[in-house]
Formats: C-alpha cells, sequence, structure tokens
C-alpha cells in the first residue's frame, strides 16, 4: 500500500495549486519545470515530477511533448502577425521604411501572414484575438495593447516595469553600449583636448539618456537637446551645437547628425568628425558613420517570438537586449 505523502509534500501542492490560480498564470503559459520546483520547494526530482503528474490528471496542467509543462485551459490562438508601425515608416530613407521592409521579408519567409497597419502616433485601432501585433513608435496602440491583456511585441523600446511586463515581448537595442562605442571610435582618431558635443533626442527620451550616459563614460561632452528625433525640428539644436564650436559631434540618431551636416553645409563652416546612431538608409546616402542597429538580428530575433506566439506559447513576456556594431565611413 503506498505510503501517504507528508504534510511537506501536501503543502507544496497546495502551493502550486494557488500558483495556478493567482491570475498570473495565463492557459497556454509555460509552467515551472520539475527540477525548478524540486529546487525551490526543496523535495526531490521525483515527488515533484509525482506532484506535475497529479496536476495534468487534475487538468490543471498539461504536458506538451518536447516542450515541457503548460497551464490548461481555453486559450488564444494567433493566426497571423498584425505590423502596427508608425505612418513615418512610409518614408522612404528612414529608419522605419527599412524596418518595415525588414520586418515584412524575414516575416514572410518564414511562412508567416502578414498584416500591415500604419498609424499616426495618438491613433489606435481594434485589435483581434487572431493576430500577433507587433508594435513601433505608436504609444496610444502600446496602452490600447496593456489594457486588451493579450501578448504582444514592442519594437525598439522596452515595456515598463509592472504586470503589463508579463504579456508584452520587447525587442531593443543596448543604448548605452552604443554611446561607448561610438566615444570611443572618436577617441581613437582625436585626443581628450578636442571639445565633443552630444546632439541629443528629446530630454525624456530613455534611450537617449541611455546613449548619452554612455558616450559620457568614455569622453567628456557637451550636450545639446533637440525637441524631437525628426531633422525638421533639428536645425535649431543643430545651430546651438555649432556655437559651441565642437570637433566632433555625436548625433543620437542619424537624422541629429544629418542636421549639423546640413548647418554647415549651408554656411560653408568646416564639418566636425561626425557619427549617428541607428544606420538609417540617409547615413549610407550621406556616407555618415553610425552605430548600427543589428538589422538582421533583429528581424531574426522578431521572427523567433512570432513564431512562438502563433505555436500557441503564452509564456510570460520576454525582453531580448541586441548589440549595436559600428558602421565607419567618411565623417570620422
Amino acid at each position: 500500500m503506498p505510503r501517504p505523502p507528508s504534510q511537506h509534500v501536501q503543502l507544496v501542492k497546495q502551493k502550486l495549486i494557488a500558483r495556478l490560480s493567482d491570475g498570473l498564470h495565463r492557459p497556454g503559459s509555460r509552467f515551472m519545470s520539475n527540477r525548478a520546483i524540486a529546487q525551490q520547494f526543496n523535495i526531490s526530482y521525483q515527488t515533484a515530477h509525482r506532484l506535475v503528474t497529479e496536476l495534468v490528471a487534475d487538468g490543471l496542467l498539461e504536458r506538451r511533448p518536447k516542450a515541457g509543462t503548460f497551464v490548461a485551459g481555453a486559450q488564444h490562438g494567433f493566426k497571423r502577425v498584425h505590423l502596427i508601425l508608425n505612418k513615418r515608416a512610409m518614408r522612404e530613407g528612414s529608419f522605419g521604411h527599412r524596418l518595415m521592409a525588414c520586418l515584412k521579408s524575414e516575416l514572410a519567409n518564414n511562412g508567416m501572414q502578414v498584416q500591415v497597419s500604419l498609424l499616426e502616433t495618438d491613433e489606435t485601432i481594434n485589435l483581434s484575438e487572431k493576430f500577433y501585433p507587433i508594435l513601433w513608435e505608436v504609444p496610444a496602440m502600446v496602452q490600447q495593447t496593456i489594457g486588451w491583456g493579450g501578448h504582444a511585441l514592442l519594437l525598439n523600446e522596452r515595456i515598463e516595469h509592472g504586470l503589463s511586463s508579463l504579456q508584452v515581448d520587447s525587442i531593443s537595442v543596448d543604448d548605452e553600449l552604443g554611446g561607448v562605442m561610438a566615444a570611443e571610435i572618436l577617441r581613437s582618431r582625436m585626443d581628450s583636448r578636442h571639445k565633443f558635443v552630444i546632439h541629443a533626442g528629446p530630454r525624456d527620451d530613455e534611450r537617449s539618456q541611455s546613449r548619452v550616459a554612455g558616450f559620457r563614460k568614455r569622453l567628456s561632452a557637451r550636450v545639446v537637446h533637440a525637441p524631437s528625433w525628426y531633422l525638421d525640428d533639428a536645425q535649431q539644436s543643430a545651430s546651438r551645437c555649432m556655437r559651441l564650436k565642437p570637433d566632433a559631434v555625436f548625433g543620437c540618431n542619424d537624422r541629429l547628425v544629418q542636421a549639423v551636416l546640413d548647418y554647415c553645409q549651408q554656411r560653408s563652416i568646416p564639418v566636425p568628425k561626425l557619427i549617428g546612431f541607428d544606420d538609417a538608409p540617409i547615413a549610407e546616402s550621406l556616407h555618415l558613420s553610425s552605430i548600427a542597429i543589428p538589422w538582421d538580428a533583429l528581424g531574426q530575433a522578431t521572427t523567433r517570438l512570432a513564431k512562438l506566439r502563433l505555436q500557441g506559447d503564452h509564456s510570460t513576456g520576454t525582453d531580448v537586449i541586441l548589440r549595436p556594431h559600428p558602421v565607419l565611413r567618411l565623417s570620422t
């Protein structure tokens, strides 16, 4: 006659059931492995396996061959990918245009059906439970997605800390590392006696703040903030950069560098050494050095996450942080 489970083992089972009822473990999300249960609750692997088997028999968990253990219950099933991008992606030569082309190609090559919507910053559309939304520069849609409670993927930004991060994936770039790289490249060509200026994005933008912080880890530099990331808005701040008489300017994106270059060329004054960030198509056409978004890795990471979600993986959200790399051209 089998020995009844000890009081400790019974308590562990109750705790596992409580986890499944806490509202954070949605149907389809991955549950703890046998090994993790054994380590966390100080029981043997065999006992953990038996408890999980009991929870499967009770209909609370389900095992998927070669995949693991998942929370049982009805779940939404994504059938397609929905790219929801800022309308700026329509501008040829822009970061968004390259991003859209990269993602459409990579996802289609992996057999995924893709719908594309281009929105204004404050515009929203209804979401479908059949479409996995991938978002870029559409803050109103990010908030709607969080309220919706379904899975989504943010590109080139990270979700704020909180419960919403359990459902939202993100793929971003190590901005601080990129700033460090830019400073090291300039330092290899110039000494610290030269004057360095950072043409930064908006003051409250976390990406800009990280890029500035990284650069200043290696070189002392004055910072001039542009009102936005866009060329039209950067003209006035470019003039403030040049009034500081810099020997080199690091632009926190390529359009900010372009604004400095335009300012100098329009006035026929010497152009300082320049390096930008993103490696948008404009950087290549103007022969500007840039800290490049790893476009291939971005497309591949997006495809991997989309595949998981379309295959029914409802695990908690994943943050992917990619390393940028320098692309050196005439401007340095």
